[in-house]
């Protein structure tokens, strides 16, 4: 039996070094997304305001460890052999499709479940119009955070994305790439002044919202670029002990500036310190331990994780608003039915070939 495991495992080996694929990746990628879709569902919020806040917590290391996944790969390819400008150039035309394509599907979906029920109430045809005309008064109202998120609160992603990489290409044409940190780093610490830290006295207030643009990404592009570099390798120990040290630390700044300070992180999105190392720690599992997953279904759909964040907040107030009129316990596995929805509707999208290029 262990002959067995051991040939398994360098199979896996073998096909990552002749797909580039690796399973735990896809794996995470998955999980990373559910846990997206429970943050913003928020299903035990009424519940239990600590619970929530813990699986809000836990669930925190997901965007962060999509961008330190884009950044390894993006370097890996390179030293694959790809040239930087066509593969910089690939992405920023894919993300760019991306992201104006659903900037136009979600001026036509409500954001939250009052819209519905608005909606709903005026019919069909001006229901949609209703949802259009605010969200175009959303876009009036705030130019600059339409340009940086788009029309749906989790299309950042994709702009923060662009820029990051954007930042780190310039960097690696400059051949001064080792040194991208040394401005990710301060574009981080400016994140958590104006988030986090905003009522300290050492915080600051900003006009817009401060998670937005390169102030995020750029720290965890840049580190997984750097690791694929360093092509750095550590015991799964260290990874299991990073996260949890990573857990614990951002556990214990979210406490702190909430029993002290009244941060809210319902109301105030932001990453904290810890989150750095929390996500980072998942990126090293993952290429530790390569095949974790192999042989369950979620590195087959791991491939489908970018259509599901895409799609679920098309869900989400149609979930919330049933939440409310089911019993808390039915309620509670409302993240669950988000998921599967949004994995139906992307295997929908993928058998179409004009709409496959805008979910993969």
């Amino acid at each position: 039996m262990h002959v067995c495991i051991c040939h398994d495992v360098m199979d896996v080996n073998k096909y990552m070094l002749t797909k580039s694929r690796i399973y735990s990746i896809d794996t995470l990628r998955f999980a990373a997304v559910f846990g997206v879709i429970c943050m913003h569902f928020q299903s035990f919020r009424q519940i239990s305001y600590p619970v929530n806040a813990i699986i809000d917590q836990v669930a925190n290391f997901a965007v962060p460890f999509f961008f330190l996944v884009s950044g390894y790969l993006f370097r890996k390819k390179i030293m694959a052999g790809d040239d930087a400008y066509w593969r910089y150039s690939r992405m920023m035309k894919r993300l760019c499709l991306i992201f104006w394509t659903w900037s136009a599907i979600y001026l036509f979906v409500p954001a939250n479940p009052v819209m519905l029920t608005q909606a709903k109430q005026l019919g069909l045809i001006s229901g949609l119009k209703m949802i259009f005309n605010s969200k175009i008064d959303a876009i009036k109202s705030n130019p600059l955070d339409f340009l940086l998120a788009g029309t749906s609160i989790q299309l950042w992603y994709l702009v923060s994305l662009a820029m990051g990489l954007t930042l780190l290409f310039i960097f690696m044409k400059l051949r001064i790439e080792d040194k991208l940190l040394y401005l990710a780093v301060p574009l981080y610490c400016f994140q958590i002044l104006a988030g986090p830290l905003s009522n300290t006295r050492i915080g600051i207030h900003i006009g817009t919202a401060y998670w937005l643009g390169p102030f995020v990404s750029t720290l965890f592009v840049g580190i997984g670029a750097l690791i694929a570099k360093k092509e750095y390798r550590p015991s799964p120990q260290l990874a299991y002990w990073l996260i949890l040290a990573g857990l614990v630390m951002q556990l214990g700044e979210w406490l702190l500036l909430h029993t002290i300070y009244g941060w809210d992180r319902f109301r105030q999105t932001g990453y904290l310190i810890g989150t750095v190392l929390y996500a980072t720690g998942f990126l090293l599992l993952a290429l530790t331990i390569p095949s974790m997953g192999y042989r369950t279904g979620l590195t087959r759909l791991g491939k489908f994780t970018l259509g599901i964040y895409l799609t679920h907040m098309i869900f989400i107030p149609f979930a919330q608003k049933l939440n409310g009129t089911l019993p808390k316990h039915i309620g509670e596995v409302g993240p669950l039915g988000v998921l599967a929805a949004s994995l139906l509707l992307t295997i929908i999208l993928i058998q179409l070939p004009y709409l496959r290029r805008i979910v993969t």
